[in-house]
This record gives C-alpha cells, sequence and structure tokens, in this order.
C-alpha cells in the first residue's frame, strides 16, 4: 500500500513539474531582434533594434520567470511552440529577446 501511495504521488508531481516546463499560460511581450551595421563619423557600429511581435504569445511558467521552458510565438502559419532558455536567445528560429 505505501508503495503505491510514493508512486502516486511521484507520478503526480512529475506531470506538475512537466505541465509548469512545457504549457504556455503565462502572457508575456516578445520583440524580435535586429542587428544592422550602422554608419558613425567613427566609423560602423553595431545597431540593434526590437520589434515587439503582435498577437498573443505566451510562456511557460518556468520560462516567464526562471528563463528555460516553452514559448508559444504567433507566426504566419498559426502559433509556433519552441523551448527557450535565456532572454535574449533563439526562438523558434529566430532571435528574440523577452520583453515583459
Amino acid at each position: 500500500m505505501k508503495q503505491t501511495a510514493k508512486l502516486v504521488i511521484a507520478i503526480a508531481a512529475t506531470e506538475v513539474v512537466l505541465g509548469l516546463f512545457l504549457l504556455p499560460v503565462v502572457p508575456i511581450s516578445v520583440a524580435s531582434v535586429v542587428t544592422l551595421e550602422c554608419s558613425t563619423p567613427s566609423g560602423p557600429v553595431s545597431c540593434t533594434s526590437y520589434y515587439t511581435l503582435q498577437g498573443p504569445t505566451s510562456a511557460s511558467v518556468m520560462y516567464a520567470y526562471f528563463g528555460a521552458g516553452a514559448v508559444q510565438i504567433p507566426g504566419s502559419n498559426g502559433h509556433s511552440y519552441c523551448f527557450v532558455y535565456g532572454s535574449p536567445g533563439t526562438m523558434c528560429g529566430f532571435a528574440m529577446k523577452r520583453m515583459g
């Protein structure tokens, strides 16, 4: 009986942790990062611009608060679902930065 209870608790805990890591339920703002070469009097420098994505972007609880987890990003063919670590970083194949 005790083994069964421990097994049920272990399975439930695993599901909760995976749910926090995988399910994109927290709304966040994400911006695409564009880096260009800009001219200045002292020579070319790297200029970075941020373009906030329009549409519902959401992240898992783990990504929203700890920077590693799943993110769902709107795209022309629906939503892209990807795993991300850190910000700025590459989300779904694009340079992105978490804005909020």
